[in-house]
Order: structure tokens, then C-alpha cells, then sequence
């Protein structure tokens, strides 16, 4: 059971002078912390030239501050990195799971896909580090047991699922969340502004949308999804707060709830 989430920002990032965030959570629950993914971590701070590629670094211009590590945001909380027992990876993208190294402890899940597509792929492509996906706890998930307003999903912990959303990624997952009474749908990089689910992504504004689709795997999937998200979106569900990962406005609004 969920008993508080945070809304960490993990990656402050500005491509092309236009500032995002990489929006992650720490859940504390019942029986330990649990992240949605990481964000970057100290090891990409402290020596961006060995962890993050050229081309990240180059386009994404992070702000590389310890301070927003989630080790450091987890310390000034109160924590130690042996209180996070899980590790929820949406995809494996650098600027998502730099941090996964500052938990050693942890154990990490995501989809059986992603794995197979990033880990037991000799050379996964673009947006992947080799360096920071090393010596890891992985526990995969088989998504899609179970259906939930048009997507498939699949329970991994107590109150908290692991959505289909392929297509940033073959294996990009986003994360559902039971807690207060209320439902929490992490959609992670399947939209960049918020503009996608309000009018639609042949409307969001030039710059993510052309991201968007340059960094799609499997540009199908991404179509659909992004279709299945802008119609779960008006459907107005009571309760239900949906955002991604970069939005700066959905991690402003949602960490002073």
C-alpha cells in the first residue's frame, strides 16, 4: 500500500534553450521506498564523459546538480539508499536510469520487452548507456494480463501496475498507481507536453512533437498510444491524474498537491 508519493524533479534538461524535467516519484509504502525511475545519478554528475553519450550531452544540456539526484533528494528526506527496495523503470533511457546505480540494493523492474530489447541486446541503439545498466537486480514483467480502459497492464507490486505503452521505446512502460483514493498514471515518454492529451499531438508545439517522433521506436505504437491517452484523458475519469515524465507545468502542479 502507497502512503505518500513525492514528486521528485531528477534531470533538469534544456534542449534548444527550452527547459524539461525528468519527473520521477518515491513512493513510501508499507513495506519500503520504491522509485519510478531515476532520473540521472551521481555517477553521471560526477563524470558525464564516461556515462552519457556525445549526443546527450550535446542536445540535452542537463543541468549536471547533485542536488537533484533522487540519492540526495532520498537523503535530505530523511532516507538512505538502503530504504529503496524497488527501482519501477518506465524505459531505460539516460536521462531515466542514470540514478539506478545509487541503490545497489534495489531491485529493478520493468518489461520483460525492454529488457530484452536494451539488456540482452548487444548494441540497443541510440539513448541507451552501457555504463549505467551495469551489475543490476533485474526483475522482468510479462505485460498484458490484465486490461484496463483500452491498454494492457500487468500488477507488479501492491497497488501498482505496469501499463503498455511501446513505442518511445519497443518496451517503454508507464506506471499506474493506486493511492488516496485516487489513481496515478505515470505515462512516461509517450507525451512531452501536457498540450497532447488537451488538444491533441498534431497541436503540441513544434519542438516536442518533432522530438517525439525522432526518438520513436516503433512510431506505430507511439501513434496509437498517443491516440488511446488523448481519448483516456477526456474521458474525464473521476480521479484519475495523468502526466509524463518532461512536462515542467504537470511536476509543478502535482508536487504541491
Amino acid at each position: 500500500m502507497i502512503n505518500k508519493i513525492h514528486h521528485l524533479n531528477c534531470a533538469t534538461l534544456r534542449p534548444l534553450g527550452k527547459k524539461v524535467i525528468c519527473h520521477c516519484l518515491l513512493l513510501e509504502t508499507d513495506t519500503g521506498l520504491i522509485l519510478v525511475d531515476t532520473g540521472l545519478g551521481m555517477q553521471d554528475v560526477q563524470n558525464p564523459g564516461k556515462r552519457l553519450s556525445t549526443t546527450f550531452r550535446l542536445i540535452m544540456n542537463a543541468v549536471l546538480d547533485s542536488n537533484e539526484t533522487a540519492l540526495k533528494q532520498i537523503e535530505q528526506l530523511g532516507f538512505t539508499n538502503a530504504d529503496v527496495k524497488y527501482i519501477i523503470s518506465t524505459h531505460l533511457h539516460e536521462d531515466h536510469a542514470g540514478g539506478i546505480n545509487d541503490f545497489p540494493d534495489a531491485e529493478v523492474i520493468l518489461s520483460e520487452r525492454e529488457y530484452n530489447a536494451v539488456i540482452a541486446t548487444p548494441n540497443a541503439g541510440a539513448g541507451f548507456s552501457k555504463a549505467q545498466l551495469q551489475n543490476i537486480k533485474w526483475k522482468k514483467a510479462a505485460v498484458g494480463t490484465e486490461n484496463w480502459n483500452g491498454f494492457t497492464m500487468q500488477k507488479v507490486l501492491d497497488g501498482i501496475w505496469l501499463v503498455d505503452l511501446e513505442g518511445h521505446t519497443f518496451g517503454q512502460c508507464g506506471v499506474l498507481m493506486d493511492y488516496n483514493n485516487k489513481q496515478y498514471f505515470h505515462c512516461a515518454d509517450s507525451y512531452y507536453s501536457r498540450q497532447s492529451l488537451v488538444v491533441g499531438f498534431g497541436k503540441t508545439p513544434f519542438m516536442f512533437k518533432l522530438t517525439q517522433w525522432f526518438t520513436g521506436k516503433n512510431k506505430q505504437a507511439l501513434k496509437e498510444n498517443e491516440q488511446k491517452l488523448y481519448n483516456l484523458y477526456h474521458q474525464n475519469i473521476q480521479g484519475l491524474e495523468m502526466f509524463c515524465s518532461h512536462d515542467v507545468d504537470e511536476f509543478e502542479r502535482l508536487r504541491n498537491i
